[in-house]
């Protein structure tokens, strides 16, 4: 009974430091540090793909769903505005053709002159 106890004990041990070898010296050591590295590397990505998908489906939505009015820009003079002038660009008569229905463009005229007049009046 007592042999059968110690060789019983002797194949625990065995096993008990078979799998402390896997995590002692300089391969346990490279072991820990790989799957340290997996863990961390794991979470960094997934929290990254957290944080970026939201922007990325953000950006991609406003590129394939932008407002259709704005038909055409002519870059001569936006490239004048930035280089030449030294002036931030913003958008003018000049520079952007719009396609309005025909009451809200006259619409929006009618709020332009009021607006014009007003400036002119001073108040």
């Amino acid at each position: 009974e007592r042999l059968k106890q110690e060789g019983q004990f002797e194949r625990e041990k065995a096993k008990y430091e078979k799998i402390l070898s896997f995590f002692t010296g300089d391969e346990g050591k490279d072991r820990m540090k790989n799957i340290f590295y997996l863990g961390a590397g794991s979470i960094a990505t997934l929290f990254s793909f957290k944080i970026a998908a939201p922007i990325v489906s953000r950006y991609i939505k406003n590129i394939i769903f932008k407002p259709k009015l704005l038909t055409r820009s002519h870059s001569n003079n936006l490239w004048s505005n930035i280089i030449k002038k030294n002036k931030t660009f913003s958008p003018t008569a000049e520079n952007i053709e719009v396609v309005l229905p025909k009451e809200v463009q006259t619409r929006l005229d009618s709020i332009v002159l009021g607006t014009r007049l007003t400036h002119e009046r001073k108040g």
